[in-house]
């Protein structure tokens, strides 16, 4: 019999501070980084900016290349 109660997902996208979160930055370090274009790519929607979970994990596994790297292994 299924629960009744709701299991809790992480996100698929997260936003600049849970991204850095997950990484163990601080929000300002993680948007330097992602201006300095090290981290991956955010994805758009609007004015909306968020970063890919499994994409974000990947990338640490990979050992952090710098996004054009990272975009060119993809």
């Amino acid at each position: 019999m299924a629960s009744s109660s709701p299991r809790t997902q992480p996100p698929l996208l997260l936003s600049g501070s849970e991204a850095a979160s997950l990484l163990g930055l601080s929000r300002s370090a993680f948007y330097r980084l992602n201006l300095t274009g090290t981290v991956p790519r955010a994805i758009r929607f609007g004015r909306l900016k968020k970063w890919s979970r499994s994409a974000l994990v990947a990338w640490v596994d990979a050992g952090c290349p710098a996004r054009e790297e990272w975009e060119r292994r993809s």
